[in-house]
């Protein structure tokens, strides 16, 4: 990998009445390496030009994460 410049990930995760019972690991589409754990059936994982949390409805979750390893921003959204 000869780029060190991250790239930017917006990734939902959909809350379901029933969740799996075990932590599946996400790995970074770049480098593969874990960058969070989740619970969650459903996931959509998108380019940087999906939502921005400046204009998300009052109330909604956000999180923002870099990867470790690549420097790779991953802003998580979570959907119920």
């Amino acid at each position: 990998m000869n780029n060190t410049t991250g790239m930017e990930f917006v990734v939902y995760i959909y809350a379901s009445k029933s969740p799996v019972t075990e932590l599946l690991p996400f790995r970074c589409p770049r480098c593969g390496r874990i960058v969070f754990r989740h619970n969650s059936k459903q996931m959509l994982l998108s380019n940087a030009y999906g939502a921005s949390f400046q204009t998300l409805e009052p109330g909604s979750q956000f999180t923002e994460h870099k990867c470790h390893s690549c420097k790779s921003i991953f802003k998580i959204l979570y959907q119920k």
